[in-house]
């Protein structure tokens, strides 16, 4: 989940009470997180935070020419940054969490996964379309769809 991702590179673990999945476990979970999200004794330290690889990365490139309090206002807007990201997902998701959970079936790993196992028909986010008089026509479609084996195209994959 997206915003649990976020939080554990923005807060000290004992503040983020998920499963081991990464879903958090009740509505209560969601106010800890927002309350957390407002004490700044529990975010980690600037220098604990992941700002992910591509940002540390062009800081190492570009550090030389930069001084040390312009790089901590850049790291500490970052945070800000991160922090009003992960406050707007908490305010939207307690209500809206099995929206985000639905949109997971669109993802190419488990669309193009051969038949069987392919997710539930009913599980996909239907919602998104507007006009509900197509859904046979939909359904006669992704129950179609042919997944091709590599090794039956390529020789050197077999």
């Amino acid at each position: 989940m997206l915003l649990v991702s976020m939080l554990r590179k923005l807060i000290k673990p004992p503040f983020i009470r998920v499963n081991p999945a990464g879903e958090f476990l009740s509505q209560e979970d969601f106010a800890s997180v927002s309350a957390a999200l407002k004490n700044p004794s529990a975010f980690l330290p600037l220098d604990a935070v992941d700002f992910g690889a591509s940002f540390s990365i062009h800081l190492e490139q570009v550090k030389a020419g930069i001084p040390e309090p312009r790089i901590l206002e850049i790291k500490n807007r970052c945070v800000s940054y991160l922090t009003t990201l992960c406050q707007e997902l908490v305010s939207r998701l307690p209500s809206n969490a099995h929206l985000y959970d639905a949109l997971r079936y669109l993802a190419p790993d488990e669309c193009s996964r051969p038949y069987p196992h392919r997710p539930n028909f009913f599980k996909l986010p239907l919602f998104l379309k507007s006009r509900v008089t197509q859904m046979e026509a939909i359904f006669s479609r992704i129950v179609k769809v042919k997944i091709l084996r590599i090794n039956s195209l390529f020789i050197d994959f077999a």
